[in-house]
């Protein structure tokens, strides 16, 4: 290769970070460069490329001539040194540092409690283990293990206590809560770790205090908050999650996926996948199954025998519904139905079996054309 053209540039974020020569004397040979990341290039979120620039002549190239090639080798390591700063105890930092979305690391977050805990504080520490739960992207996996009546030895962690007077929980000393409060404090044991303190003379105190944290209807600023009133919101209907098909009302195709992804065509257009993510305690062994309504459109051939559209869950068939040709239509049925497009609008009628079915569900719809 040419060596006043030839280069690897390292790229962060897709900013040229240095360039690498490959002079001549070394081609063919392992070569080792360190190379210094400036920090002002490192941001939240970073991307770190290799590009290479390869020329063997002046002239006009062969983009695959064999002698254009580097090869990175896969004992290349990233060393990153770091410096950890102690974070203010600020409640207006909240997920933070309890939860990071810029760390893709799987969560682990103890949950400490007295050595009794009731029923209220138990629901307590579940909306708060809840809280963290609602922001972690679906990749990452959170646990909350419980501690009782002693802190983790290091680590961030949230605390629930509740009592009347001071508060001690090991090196943790806490003043008599005057009522539902959300206290930020570092560990005792770790300077670099935080500790979320959730306190209240009882357990209904502490039940408003997390409510108050999760709800998020007012700002929490400074390291401690009182809670003086919390506005929740209306209780939540069985079987409403976002993420679970609703079970008290029709559902159009078109609320599940875009609408323009209904839409196919061509001789073999593949699969119409419409996802189904049902909640977990649906009972149907008394129905015949889910009723399904289906209107769709075609283009009519002029001769057809087999042409259907296919009705499968979960790659398992369920019904085929025949295409008809406009042979096998008389006239009066295709003048009625047939639009200005020259297609034919139809419905069918399919139960989908939900007895033996997974949570999250495929309904597959595939135009067959013989």
């Amino acid at each position: 290769m040419l060596a006043d053209l030839s280069q690897i540039n390292v790229m962060i974020n897709d900013e040229v970070a240095a360039t690498l020569p490959l002079p001549k004397e070394g081609a063919g040979k392992p070569q080792t460069q360190v190379i210094e990341i400036p920090p002002q290039m490192i941001t939240e979120f970073n991307r770190l490329s290799l590009q290479f620039i390869g020329h063997y002549t002046m002239s006009c190239e062969d983009p695959k001539h064999s002698s254009l090639w580097a090869r990175i080798n896969n004992d290349t390591r990233l060393d990153i040194r770091v410096t950890p700063f102690a974070l203010p105890n600020d409640l207006a930092i909240l997920p933070l540092p309890f939860f990071d979305r810029r760390d893709d690391r799987d969560v682990n977050l103890p949950v400490v409690m007295g050595a009794a805990p009731d029923n209220a504080t138990l629901e307590a520490a579940g909306a708060l283990a809840s809280w963290i739960g609602a922001a972690k992207t679906r990749s990452r996996m959170a646990s909350f293990p419980a501690h009782f009546n002693e802190l983790p030895a290091k680590g961030n962690a949230l605390v629930l206590l509740k009592g009347d007077g001071p508060l001690q929980l090991g090196a943790l000393t806490m003043p008599a809560p005057k009522g539902p409060t959300l206290t930020m404090v570092t560990h005792p044991n770790d300077p670099n770790s935080k500790l979320l303190v959730i306190t209240g003379r009882d357990s209904a105190e502490l039940k408003r205090a997390v409510n108050a944290l999760v709800v998020g209807g007012q700002s929490l600023v400074g390291s401690s908050a009182l809670i003086e009133r919390v506005d929740l919101l209306a209780p939540r209907k069985p079987y409403d999650a976002p993420n679970w098909l609703p079970s008290d009302r029709p559902i159009k195709l078109g609320e599940l996926m875009p609408a323009n992804k209904l839409n196919v065509s061509g001789y073999d257009p593949g699969d119409i996948t419409v996802p189904l993510n049902l909640p977990p305690d649906l009972f149907s062994w008394r129905e015949d199954g889910v009723p399904l309504n289906l209107k769709y459109r075609y283009t009519p051939q002029e001769r057809s025998n087999n042409s259907s559209i296919m009705v499968s869950l979960n790659d398992t068939l369920i019904k085929a519904e025949p295409l008809p040709s406009i042979e096998n239509l008389n006239n009066s049925i295709v003048s009625r139905l047939t639009g200005g497009d020259d297609t034919i609008s139809r419905e069918a009628h399919v139960y989908l079996p939900l007895n033996s079915v997974a949570l999250q569900s495929r309904l597959q719809l595939r135009y067959m054309f013989d």
